[in-house]
């Protein structure tokens, strides 16, 4: 069941993130109709949102793609494939800290659309180091 809800998050956090992307490359003024710390504009399109001039967004989209693929693994592949998606887990939680921080401490702004796939990758990790603690617990228990 956790793994079903890990894929289901990464699914709906690939679409936020494929979204973002899409609005980034796509459009060339924010998107978001609020104003002032709660916009979208300062953060899509200002001087942190691309990489080496590929969006963030895609970042997350293709962060939540491999999630979605190492969770769908778990089920045929066991214990290696969800110690990757722990590896991935952790990669993802260091890139959702240093999202938040640019966006609250660097350009001021919170973007909501960010903001909710932060907090479903924050879901998708929890998820994964729950999983990961009682498969550690009953391999102890034996």
């Amino acid at each position: 069941m956790l793994i079903s809800t890990i894929i289901v998050l990464s699914i709906i956090g690939a679409l936020i993130s494929a979204y973002l992307t899409w609005i980034e490359l796509i459009t060339v003024v924010g998107t978001c109709p609020l104003s002032g710390f709660l916009s979208c504009s300062k953060v899509l399109f200002g001087p942190y949102s691309k990489f080496f001039g590929i969006p963030v967004a895609f970042g997350g989209l293709v962060w939540f793609l491999v999630a979605m693929a190492l969770a769908s693994g778990i089920k045929k592949r066991g214990n290696w494939m969800l110690a990757l998606l722990v590896v991935w887990s952790g990669i993802g939680l260091a890139g959702v800290l240093v999202l938040f921080f640019v966006e609250a401490f660097l350009v001021d702004e919170i973007c909501l659309y960010c903001t909710s796939a932060h907090a479903i990758g924050l879901a998708v990790i929890g998820l994964t180091f729950l999983i990961w603690s009682r498969r550690q617990r009953t391999a102890f228990a034996r």
